[in-house]
């Protein structure tokens, strides 16, 4: 039984991996843009093509959902936006 608990978890993991969703390859691009200005460095390995958000369905719907979310608040709160941020 415990085998079989481990197998289920390792393909919450591991899985298919799935394509870079448009909504993060748009955050992505706009946080680049605003780290450009500002002279950040903001670490976005994990949402870009070959990142860890697209390892499986699971995690992909994740940073769908938290890139969607990011970008939305970013162009409500924020009153000057580069190109790169707009739709």
């Amino acid at each position: 039984m415990r085998w079989l608990v481990a197998v289920v978890l390792l393909q919450g993991c591991f899985g298919t991996p799935v394509e870079q969703a448009p909504e993060c390859r748009s955050f992505a691009a706009c946080i680049r843009a605003l780290d450009a200005v500002s002279g950040q460095t903001t670490n976005l390995t994990r949402f870009d093509e070959r990142g860890f958000c697209w390892n499986n369905d699971t995690l992909g719907q994740a940073c769908r959902t938290a890139c969607t979310r990011a970008l939305t608040r970013l162009r409500e709160r924020t009153p000057s936006l580069p190109a790169e941020c707009m739709p």
